[in-house]
This record gives structure tokens, sequence and C-alpha cells, in this order.
């Protein structure tokens, strides 16, 4: 550590890192930055939280200096960069699971990852890993570097797409591309420097438009199965950051490189202030999938682009594009838009809300709100999905859809809705571990897929066979339909297929089935069914399996296709490919979204469908942001872990506890719905219900309410008191109205029941007791803490240039 940058010490000169560690060559006594890496690990770790007290910062006051967007993080450091005398290397550990779980483990739910390989778009198993700690690990965030594959390959004068890096084709992780830094004193061109040769590109400044260019090198998607990639774009053109030792000598210099190595770090630092804001105003550990949904909700469409019309435009189309993703990162907004507006979140992963339940396929959710303004609306939805296979290219698995329907009854569908013909089931992890054949003609291996959603129309099956020599092969290809005890029954119908293969070695052959039922396809209207590998001639062609844990306890073998026995400790490599029917929605994406520009005024109502779900149940988090309110009932359930400030998620109730002896707290909140009998109708519309459980039930608040202008029901904001309901009649009024807040503050209380906003008194009244009775909990608040793990690599990296320090 002695040898790290001194801006990533605090204002003290005590280390922020917590955490160094060698992944390539665990003896390394130095894991820093070694000669030969370019410094790449220290340049990236300074963009995200560098504190830039070399340049002139001081604790609290960055502006003008070279510190990171989070320059009060910590970081765990991991180094994967292998350099000898020969060179430098990325060494990764195999499974990426190792190099994610240690980090974990130490604290960290932020980690940054600018590295990979270049791989035209492909999902391959460094991809699929990602996505399987994602899934595991649903409170981490993983980011990764686009890569730096951009290329004019047909010189038309535009960067072409399909060049996406791996393991940023990944689903789960937040995939960042390049946009232009404000550097325009740099002079050079993406010609001079970079040896594009036809206009526009060639002839574009390197960083003159921060706010809509993109950096030419940085790789676009979109990914092999047609997923959008890069999710978001940062500024990776000439960005300066700290210096290794091994590079500038000293541990006091700054270097500008460019990269989407570069642009990484800042979506990084922004997820974890992001992340600091959410757990300590908000008391919510959020999920990854919150932190993307909220970073994409609000991050800035560059379309059209810095250059060109028509052919030559930079970026085709809106949001979500291939090129920008869901656009340039802007962290204001996404957290503190201006007001009047809003940011509302729901986050099914960390049951903070009520009614948040995970998905099963044919649930539905619905949400909705009133819009008063005509500024843009949008809507973000993202979810972790079960890893895919890196045969069907990470192909979606788990299918959630989205609609909104406006004050008119229109339906408005996800923005630029990637669609498919086909839908991919495979229930194997891609790897090959073992092939196995009977020695007898007759013996089969099957396979059994639930397609989830109904009527279900087979089409293709996909095997992985192996073979010992080359030449023709025969096999059959059967398909059952369930016996109604969970095993291959009535045989629908049986294939015999052959192929002549160059050379012995592993093979993916494709069967068509679309007349297996009587010269038609087989259509599935309920339940499961069974394709089965049927082996013609002995040992030869075999059935690949993979034996990776988690088995899916999906794989059965007979010796004559009558008597099966399930196999526990392998998963055989059969796919089912199914017709998927025309629709509006997306059924490629594991992040969707839905953007009016300018939305009419009134009620809209949001619907969340869980189209098809065979690895449930399926957490998501939900994000809208635009001008107006909630409606509706809502129901949270904190936990209440000594004195401080607790909000009640989008329930408009904070608190801040002095003292207390209570185990939780639950806010009931009925927006617009007030009862307008026995004298309540000069109030605000809105009742909050709110109780306590556990402990000796004491306890002493300060409780701020929140309201909606459009609620105020003719009373004056300036004038408003809170009203609580005793159980027989309404207390005198308290509290000290703050329109500018659109709330009202009381002090000291000490008891909770049903409570009012108004301007004159309610009558006493009996309230209809509001259904509380199953309100969701967070679990127990943690302390916070925010850790990075961070790669010392020098792949997505691309240009160098030193400077001194101020």
């Amino acid at each position: 550590v002695g040898n790290m940058h001194q801006d990533f010490e605090d204002h003290s000169n005590n280390s922020r890192v917590i955490g160094l560690t060698d992944m390539a060559d665990p003896s390394d006594s130095d894991p820093s930055d070694p000669s030969g890496s370019g410094g790449h690990g220290t340049h990236v770790a300074g963009t995200v939280l560098g504190n830039g007290q070399i340049d002139g910062a001081t604790n609290g006051n960055y502006n003008g200096t070279e510190a990171g967007v989070a320059p009060q993080a910590q970081l765990y450091f991991q180094a994967i960069n292998n350099s000898s005398s020969s060179g430098s290397s990325v060494s990764p550990p195999a499974d990426l699971n190792d190099l994610f779980q240690p980090a974990y483990t130490a604290g960290a739910r932020i980690h940054t990852n600018s590295w990979g390989a270049s791989v035209a778009g492909a999902y391959n198993t460094n991809s699929r890993n990602a996505d399987e700690f994602a899934w595991d690990n649903k409170d981490m965030l993983i980011l990764f570097a686009a890569g730096n594959s951009g290329a004019d390959a047909n010189s038309d004068g535009v960067i072409d797409n399909d060049s996406m890096g791996a393991p940023g084709t990944a689903k789960n992780v937040l995939t960042v591309g390049a946009s232009e830094n404000d550097y325009p004193a740099v002079g050079n061109t993406w010609g001079s420097t970079f040896g594009y040769t036809t206009p526009p590109i060639s002839t574009d400044p390197l960083a003159d438009d921060p706010t809509s260019g993109l950096a030419a090198f940085s790789s676009r998607g979109f990914t092999d199965d047609g997923r959008v990639k890069p999710d978001i774009v940062a500024p990776g053109s000439w960005v300066n950051s700290t210096c290794a030792v091994s590079e500038c000598g000293s541990a006091d210099q700054y270097n500008i490189l460019a990269g989407t190595s570069m642009a990484t770090p800042h979506v990084a630092g922004a997820s974890a202030l992001a992340r600091e804001y959410l757990v300590k105003q908000w008391y919510h550990e959020p999920s990854g999938a919150l932190l993307k949904a909220l970073l994409l909700n609000q991050a800035t469409d560059i379309y059209p682009g810095q250059y060109g019309t028509g052919s030559t435009q930079e970026i085709a189309v809106t949001r979500p594009s291939p090129q920008a993703g869901w656009g340039l990162l802007n962290l204001d907004d996404a957290l503190f838009p201006t007001n009047p507006r809003r940011v509302w979140w729901w986050d099914h992963t960390n049951n903070m809300q009520s009614s948040l339940n995970d998905l099963t396929t044919g649930q539905t959710v619905t949400y909705t709100f009133e819009i008063t303004q005509t500024d843009p609306l949008n809507v973000l939805m993202a979810w972790t999905d079960f890893p895919g296979s890196t045969l069907s290219g990470g192909a979606l698995v788990n299918d959630l859809d989205m609609v909104l329907e406006d004050p008119s009854g229109t339906m408005h569908y996800p923005n630029n809705a990637s669609q498919i013909t086909e839908r991919y089931l495979s229930y194997d992890d891609g790897s090959i571990m073992s092939a196995s054949s009977w020695p007898s003609a007759g013996g089969e291996f099957a396979v059994r897929f639930t397609p989830g959603r109904y009527p279900a129309t087979l089409n293709e099956a996909k095997m992985t066979i192996n073979v010992t020599s080359s030449g023709l092969k025969q096999w059959g290809v059967d398909v059952y339909a369930d016996n109604g005890g969970g095993q291959p029954g009535t045989q629908i119908c049986a294939v015999n297929t052959s192929a002549t293969l160059p050379s012995a070695g592993t093979y993916i052959l494709t069967i068509n089935l679309s007349t297996c039922d009587s010269g038609s396809n087989y259509v599935i209207n309920s339940g499961d069914f069974y394709i089965a590998f049927r082996q013609i001639n002995a040992s030869d062609p075999r059935m690949v399996s993979e034996t990776n844990t988690p088995i899916e306890n999906r794989s059965w073998s007979s010796s004559n296709g009558t008597t099966w026995a399930l196999q526990t400790t392998r998963d055989y490599h059969i796919a089912a490919i199914l017709d998927v029917p025309a629709t509006s929605q997306d059924r490629v994406n594991n992040v969707i979204g839905i953007d009016l520009d300018t939305p009419a005024t009134g009620t809209y109502t949001l619907t969340v469908d869980a189209y098809n779900v065979p690895q449930g149940p399926q957490p998501y988090a939900l994000t809208v942001s635009g001008v107006g309110r909630l409606l509706g009932e809502e129901s949270v359930t904190m936990p209440i872990d000594g004195t401080g400030t607790y909000i009640f998620g989008n329930t408009g109730i904070s608190m801040t506890f002095t003292a207390e002896d209570i185990d939780s707290v639950t806010v009931n909140v009925q927006r617009d719905t007030f009862p307008t009998t026995n004298g309540l109708a000069a109030v605000v519309e809105r009742l909050y219900n709110i109780s306590s459980t556990g402990g000796s039930g004491t306890f002493t608040a300060d409780v701020s309410f929140e309201y909606e202008t459009a609620e105020l029901n003719g009373q004056t904001a300036a004038n408003l008191q809170a009203y609580r309901y005793n159980g027989s009649s309404w207390d005198a009024p308290v509290g000290t109205a703050d329109p500018a807040t659109r709330r009202v503050n009381v002090t000291g209380v000490t008891s909770f029941s049903p409570w009012v906003l108004g301007t004159s008194t309610p009558l006493a009244v009996t309230l209809t007791q509001t259904d509380t009775t199953a309100p969701l909990t967070t679990g127990q608040i943690a302390p916070w803490l925010i850790l990075l793990g961070l790669l010392s690599v020098t792949l997505f990296v691309v240009l160098r240039r030193r400077t001194a320090s101020a």
C-alpha cells in the first residue's frame, strides 16, 4: 500500500484501501500496478474514488480538482494483470465467481471491471459466470467496460455495430461505453490519432462534445442474441486521473488515458453515491437492479449524436440504442430531479414496499399515478435474470412485460422493443463435461421442458453431440408428452436424422421438428414435454452433458424408451426452440423502458406482467420519473434499530427517533381515497395509518408528513397542521407547515394511530381499519459501507499522456 497514490488516503493521511490482493499471482508481496501495466488500475481507481488532495482538494470541497466521483469511498483492490519481462496480460480466475466472491465477502457491493475480450457480441463463459454471481447475490452491482473495438470496416464514415466485448455482454452487469470528454484543447481528430479514414468520423475532434458525442473506439452493440449493449455511456476520451508509481515515478502525479476503461469508473463512482444516498437517506439496501434502473431512467438521450445525417448519422435511433444504450450518465437527475419533477422507485428484491412480491408466470402488478404537467414521463424496469446458456447467446430466461395505459386508454409499450420469432429453452450451463452413449440401439437421453406460457409451439431441437470419428452419423430424436407423473409418457413423434461430420469432436446440431405431430408442429397446451436423443448405432454419436452444480434434475435416461430413470448428476445438452407469437412487448432485454416526451395530464396505469418465468420467482426494480403524484394505497414496514431518521419509501412519511423501545413501524397511506363523510371533507385527501410492534412500545419521534398539491382539497398549505385520532376523537392540531416541501412537521410524537392533515379540526368518527395485516419488511438494517472491487488490467485502454500534478 505504500506505493499507492496519495489520493487514496483520507484527508488525515489514513489509507482508504481496505483490501489489496493479486488474483494473478497470490504470492506477490506488492500487488499494486506493476511496471509495464501502464498504471491502468490506479488510473481507474482514481476516477472512482480519488480524493484529489494532491490537486488541492480539501475534505468536502472537491470542485475544480482531480478528485474522483466518490472521493470518500473505500477501496478493495484486486489485481488480475500478470506482468513480466515479455509483456503484460490479463489473467482473471477461470471462474469469475472466484473474482467477485472475495470482494463481496469483504463487504463490497459495487464491483467495477475495466477489462474484457473482443468477442463481437458473443456471450461467453465469463459472461455467464458474471450473470450467475449477480443472480446469486442480487445486492451487488457489477460493472464492465464495453471494449475498445469500435471500427469503420466498410469506410462509410460511421462506426460499425456488433463489436461488444465480454464479459460486458452479460445480461445482469452494467455495461459502460465511452462518450467524449470536454477537452477541446486537444485539437486532434479521430482520423489523425486513430486512423479512421472517412468523414464524418475521421474529421471529428477527439474530445469536444461531452453532451452528445461518442468516442469512436467505444464498442457498439447489439449482443449476438439481440440485447441492447452498452447500457450507458460516460466520458472516456482524454480522462485525467491518478498515475501509478510504476508509471510516473512518484505517488503524487496524474496522467491522461482514454478508453471504455476510463468511462466505466465514472459510472461505478456514481453507483456508489446512489447506493450511499439510498442507504443513508432512505435506510434501504438497494439491489443491483435498482441502482441500474435509477441510473438508466434519467440517463440523457444523446440521439442523434454529434455528426452525420441519414446513413452517416452517429446514433440511428432514440434510446435505447446499440451505440449509447439508454444515454449519458446524469446522476443529478437520477437522484435529485429539478422540482416539481419526482422519481419514484420500487425495489422488489429487498421487499421494502408493500405488495412487492417476486413474480411467477402469469402474475401481474399494477401501479397508478397522476401526471399533472406535460414534462417528460420516463418509466424504466430492470431485473437480474437467471444465467443464460452460452449456446443461446445468453438469451433472456425470465421474461417480464410492461405496458402503460394513458388517460385516453392508449397503450404504450417499451421503447424499441426487441422482437424474436423463437424462444430458446435450455437447462444446461453450456459447459461440456462428459459424453454418454448406450452400448446398443434404442437407448435414449431426454430433457424435460416447461414452456411456462401456453399454448407453446415446438419448432426445432438443438443437440450437442460428440463423435469419435469422421463420416456419416445417425441418431434419432423423439418427442414425448408428460405422463402426468413427471416422466416421459406418450410418444408424439420419432425422427431419424443424420449428418456427415468432417472429424472427431463435438458438434451443435439443429433438428427440424415442424412436422413432428402428424405432419404439423407439436402444440403444448399445458404441462411439460420431453425431447430425447435416441441411439441408432451403438456408442457413436454420443450425448454430451455437463455435471456442474446445481443440477437441474430435468435429465432422464432409458435403455428402451419405455422405462426412465432421473439423472441426478448431469444435465444433457438438449434445447427446445419454440415459436413466439407476434407482440408489441420486448422479448430480448432485461432492461425495458417507456418514454413519453409530452404526456397528457391525467391518470396512468402501469402494468407489470410475468410473461414467462421458468426460473422464478423473479424480483425486479421499477422507476418512474415525471411531474405528478402516486395514487392508491401503499404500506411500508421498517425495523427500528436505534435512534435516527427513517424514510418509509413512497408513503411520504419520515421519522426521526430520539428515543425508542420498539421493533418495527408500519406506515399505511391511502392516497386520493380519503372518506368524504362525517365531516372529513375539509382535510387533505390522504390518510396516514401508523402503528408499531415489539418492545415496550415507548418512543419519541419527530414525524414529517408529505402530501401532494392536488390532494389539498381546498385547504391552504401554509395553515396545515396534523391531527391524530385517539380512538374516539381527534386530538388538538399540532405541527408546522412547510409549503415549499409540501410537508407538515410534528415534533415529540409519543403514540401512533391514524393521522390526517387539515386546517380545521375533523369531527369525531369511527374509522374503518386499513388492512395492514401482511406488509412486507426490509429485514434488519445494516450499517452502511461502500467498498469497490477494482481490477488492475491493461485491456480496454487506448491512449496515454502524462501530466504533472497541479
